[in-house]
Order: structure tokens, then C-alpha cells, then sequence
């Protein structure tokens, strides 16, 4: 039996109110509902606390952006949370929904 395949997805714009943040928020949501459907697929979620809250229940995997960064919403703070979050990732895939 082979293992899934991971894949990571870099949502760190998950909270906001433009086409990308909306977009990136309802793939989320609709991927955590079917998750238990694709057993041959590990997701990952890679936001921000104010994401995930946003986002609502999520039954998989967490891991949260900022830290020692700060506010990763946006700038140069936004492009090193996402550079990190790729470098930390041992995933076979990364999703980012919109990359600085």
C-alpha cells in the first residue's frame, strides 16, 4: 500500500474580504468537508490565528503563521511567513492562494 500524498495549503489571506481571501477560505472549508472521501490525501493548513478563525472548523491538520514575524497579512512580513511555511513543509504539495 502506498502512503497519501501531503499537501500543504499556505492560506495565510484566509480571513480577509476580497476575491482571494473568499476564494482561498471557501476551497479550505470545502476541502475540509470531503477530506474523510480522499483517504489517499493528508491536508495540511498553513494560516493565521485570524484565519482560522474565519475559516471555522477545520478537522485536519494546523499549523499557524506569524510568530516571530508578526501580522504576516501583508509586505515583507507576508513573504517571510510564506517563505518559512514552504521551507517547514515536508509536504509532496504546496497549494499558496495567492503568492507575494
Amino acid at each position: 500500500m502506498t502512503r497519501p500524498t501531503s499537501v500543504t495549503l499556505i492560506g495565510l489571506l484566509a480571513a480577509g474580504y476580497s476575491g482571494v481571501s473568499r476564494y482561498a477560505s471557501s476551497l479550505i472549508r470545502a476541502l475540509g468537508a470531503i477530506a474523510d472521501e480522499v483517504p489517499d490525501v493528508e491536508l495540511e493548513l498553513v494560516t493565521t490565528q485570524r484565519g482560522l478563525e474565519a475559516i471555522g472548523r477545520w478537522p485536519l491538520a494546523v499549523r499557524l503563521a506569524g510568530g516571530a514575524v508578526g501580522n504576516p497579512r501583508a509586505g515583507p512580513r507576508r513573504m517571510l511567513a510564506e517563505h518559512l511555511a514552504a521551507a517547514r513543509s515536508s509536504s509532496d504539495l504546496l497549494h499558496f492562494f495567492d503568492l507575494t
